[in-house]
């Protein structure tokens, strides 16, 4: 029995070794931010700030990224991640809907959308929200976008406004809600609100004309690192829908998702009852540190984010005051005032993210 024992144990330990070759020798070793002038630097580090937008921010980077880079567009001319997420949720309710919200979405679904649905021009769309924002000075697209949440569908503020207002009451702009009011003719949802804002972009709606978007929901997490380093090594960043919860604290465990290749998708044969915390970001690179292969992650928490917050620490990638890149940023960098400018996106252990990713979508 012992001889048996010995004999499994051993098994295990060789094809989890073979597994982490396998990650290692696939390492794409390729870092978006370095190539000739990579669309990654011009397009900002959004904030969803509690929106639950993260879906919207990653679809309208990864298209943005991808048409700025084949079709040299500006980012002027690009997809507003707000009106991209607005489009999508306004054509689910044609189609029976009844989420008058903009939180939640599918990052392949907006993109999908943008195929056949008509798009504002980020410049026109920036402008749109610029009008709301005149009534509430200071506060940021996805501030305001709270806001209008707040008035019409009673949600609970979240991020900074949680920290800034510490009462509902006390986040009220009567300018703002006057506004909303007569521009809305009372109308109490968060799509009309935002149609009536966007009306003024009805002139500038042009068609967007992408390839075919990959997704990869099956498999193994060798398959998906596979794919993410043909991706890369192509020029093309990756969307990703993993566990918030591990880029938060990289203690949280591998998922169990179901690796089987033409059984369920990962995220149906989902075995762990812990709350994943789904979550949709970027893959921007990845390299070789300290002999094990790590993945750049872009999220959507704004450009203060340096990954985990508990646990084992990660390195970040940064742009510092002098506008240069790093690919990875001196650990005492906050130390030193003015240093750091942003921070672009942080460095995951390979083996360990592919364990809690259930899906990537490139093109």
């Amino acid at each position: 029995m012992m001889g048996v024992l010995r004999a499994v144990t051993f098994l295990v330990i060789l094809s989890t070794s073979a597994a982490r070759l396998s990650l290692a020798s696939d390492c794409a070793n390729v870092d978006l931010h370095t190539l000739p002038d990579s669309p990654l630097l011009q397009i900002p580090v959004y904030d969803q700030d509690g929106t639950e937008l993260c879906y919207g921010y990653v679809a309208s980077q990864l298209v943005n990224y991808h048409r700025m880079k084949q079709d040299k567009i500006p980012l002027s001319q690009g997809i507003h991640p707000i009106y991209a997420a607005w489009t999508f949720k306004k054509f689910l309710l044609e189609a029976g809907s009844t989420d008058l919200s903009l939180r939640r979405g599918s990052t392949r679904s907006v993109v999908t959308t943008l195929k056949f649905e008509d798009q504002c021009l980020m410049q026109d769309a920036d402008a749109c929200l610029a009008e709301g924002a005149h009534y509430t000075p200071h506060a940021s697209q996805a501030e305001l976008l709270q806001m209008i949440e707040h008035y019409w569908e009673n949600r609970t503020l979240e991020g900074r406004m949680r920290n800034r207002y510490k009462s509902p009451e006390a986040c009220e702009s009567p300018a703002l809600k006057e506004w909303l009011k007569i521009y809305t003719a009372g109308q109490a949802s968060t799509l009309d609100s935002l149609g009536k804002i966007f009306e003024s972009c009805e002139k500038s709606k042009r068609p967007v004309e992408l390839p075919a978007l990959k997704v990869l929901n099956r498999g193994s997490d060798e398959r998906l690192q596979k794919a993410v380093r043909s991706s890369l090594s192509s020029g093309e960043p990756l969307a990703m829908s993993v566990c918030a919860s591990y880029l938060k604290d990289r203690s949280f465990p591998d998922q169990g998702f179901n690796k089987a290749e033409k059984e369920e998708t990962r995220i149906e044969g989902y075995k762990n009852g812990a709350d994943c915390g789904a979550h949709a970001a970027l893959i921007v690179g990845q390299k070789m540190i300290g002999g094990q292969c790590h993945t750049l992650v872009r999220s959507s928490w704004g450009s203060r984010w340096r990954g985990t917050t508990e646990g084992p620490h990660v390195q970040c990638a940064c742009k510092d005051s002098q506008g240069v890149y790093q690919e990875i940023c001196p650990e005492d960098a906050d130390l030193v005032p003015g240093s750091v400018v942003q921070y672009l996106g942080c460095w995951y252990p390979s083996e360990e993210l592919m364990g809690r990713v259930y899906e990537i979508e490139h093109f």
